[in-house]
């Protein structure tokens, strides 16, 4: 059963009218006629609005939604407070186009469609032909599970809405962190979407900011340190000027460190000038957080020390540089955080400044004590940089052979790209 007949079945066993209906939910009269002949489709908010006029209880409605025949939620869900639809296929056509860096215009022109028409199929007012859809899918270069997405979308990504903020906090901390794996996640624009929805539900909540904006900001931070990671630069620094926008409160949250970082690793990836106010920020920033023995202010002071030692790397300031390493190193020991991502990272500078000896010893001891397969791959990339450096041809080889053979055992396609160059330059 279409939605216009279930509307319409509803209406007259309920007896109510028309006006009566469209006039509660605050709606236009032909804009419920139209809904109930089939001739357009209701968004999410209007939807349940009608509903609610209509008496329909919160456990009846979801046969309304999974009638829409485009499918264009994910999964239904509200809450007492807002309602929200979550990592819904329109939502994942916009984020798909943002990552190709891509207007509007450019969708409409490729697909030979009006730029009105894109802009409804991204706000879910409208959904694309099958022919356009496909079309799109080739223009936006969609992976398997994205045009599974976009052609069914029934099952919902991410982890539901959460019925308190502890278990929401508890998702994010347990285990490897949402969003930041090393290994290909085909869906992380859509598992974003998803993770963001659950938390902008929870900051609505608020009225001043609390943990829900805490949440929120979490998860752009770290959707944008993922986007980092794998390459996508210029779209991290769009999400974390979102995750700075979301309120702190009287103090900085955790989330704020983590943007702030990530906002200035994104203008050294970039190239884009690393201007005075940034890299004062960062030693403001480095400064309030004291050393601590076993904290998450250890580990932080040593995030923000070594991206101030990138910066200072960058221009060419040596000594600069392992002043700020000296910090981050013995902010790491004293929070208990001195592993083997610190090694590889310190090992990456040693070699951008020609000391290729120290930074081999360091990839060795560094990988006594590394367990995560990303770690000990990382290391052996800057153990072929030093063995380059050295002139050492064959070593180097031999350590890009067990970095590759390491990295396709596990999958960690976050290293491809590093990995490919330096076979190449070794040929």
């Amino acid at each position: 059963m279409d939605l216009g007949s279930r509307l319409r079945e509803h209406r007259k066993v309920t007896g109510q009218t028309i006006s009566a209906i469209a006039r509660e939910a605050g709606i236009a009269r032909s804009t419920f006629v139209r809904w109930e002949s089939g001739r357009s489709l209701p968004r999410t908010v209007e939807l349940d609005a009608v509903l609610t006029a209509m008496g329909v209880s919160k456990e009846e409605r979801q046969p309304f939604f999974d009638s829409i025949p485009c499918t264009r939620f994910v999964t239904y869900q509200t809450d007492a407070v807002t309602s929200n639809q979550s990592g819904s296929p329109h939502q994942l056509l916009r984020a798909m186009r943002s990552r190709r860096q891509l207007a509007q215009e450019d969708i409409a022109a490729n697909l030979r469609v009006t730029k009105a028409a894109v802009s409804q199929w991204e706000r879910g007012d409208a959904w694309p032909s099958t022919e356009h859809l496909h079309a799109l899918c080739y223009f936006l270069e969609a992976a398997p599970e994205e045009m599974l997405a976009l052609s069914r979308g029934p099952a919902r990504l991410g982890p539901g809405t959460h019925a308190s903020i502890e278990s929401f906090e508890s998702h994010l901390e347990d285990g490897p962190r949402p969003l930041l794996r090393s290994t290909p996640n085909p869906l992380l624009d859509l598992e974003a979407i998803s993770l963001e929805s659950d938390a902008t539900l929870m900051a609505n909540r608020e009225s001043a900011p609390g943990p829900g904006h805490e949440v929120l900001g979490e998860i752009r931070a770290m959707h944008s340190q993922a986007l980092l990671m794998w390459g996508r630069s210029f779209e991290a620094k769009r999400v974390v000027r979102r995750a700075l926008e979301v309120p702190t409160g009287k103090n900085p949250s955790w989330y704020y460190y983590r943007a702030k970082v990530i906002d200035a690793q994104c203008a050294l990836a970039t190239g884009s000038t690393y201007g005075r106010r940034q890299i004062g920020t960062l030693r403001t920033l480095l400064q309030t957080l004291p050393a601590a023995e076993r904290s998450r202010s250890g580990s932080y002071r040593t995030w923000l020390a070594f991206t101030l030692a990138d910066a200072a790397a960058k221009l060419n300031h040596e000594a600069e540089t392992f002043a700020y390493v000296d910090i981050a190193w013995e902010a790491a020991v004293m929070g208990g955080c001195c592993n083997a991502e610190l090694y590889r990272w310190k090992a990456k500078i040693l070699n951008q400044f020609g000391r290729y000896r120290d930074a081999h010893r360091l990839v060795e001891e560094g990988l006594e004590r590394s367990e995560p397969a990303e770690h000990r791959v990382g290391l052996q990339i800057e153990a072929v940089r030093a063995s380059v450096g050295l002139g050492e041809m064959t070593l180097a080889d031999e350590w890009l052979t067990r970095a590759e053979r390491e990295s396709a055992e596990r999958n960690l396609a976050v290293f491809n790209r590093d990995l490919t160059r330096l076979r190449d330059s070794l040929r």
